[in-house]
């Protein structure tokens, strides 16, 4: 599972119990970004480390009108 880091605490998780397997950023958040990258066991034992995500815009989307949204995966 994945999750920006701060928001929120323990395994993140959907209303279904499901991991959240992806996590999206605006144009308001290009740069360095901290993310927890998290991991459960058959035995509900989870844990978590800590990465820094770099947002770029190559293409200058963030410059049209409009949201743009860039998202990363765990799958």
């Amino acid at each position: 599972a994945i999750r920006k880091a701060g928001d929120g605490v323990g395994f993140p998780q959907d209303s279904a119990g499901n991991p959240i397997p992806s996590v999206t950023f605006g144009c308001d958040e290009l740069g360095d970004n901290v993310i927890e990258l998290w991991v459960k066991d058959q035995a509900g034992n989870s844990n978590f480390c800590q990465t820094v995500f770099t947002v770029i815009d190559p293409n200058n989307a963030c410059g049209m009108p409009g949201v743009v949204d860039f998202t990363i995966c765990t799958q």
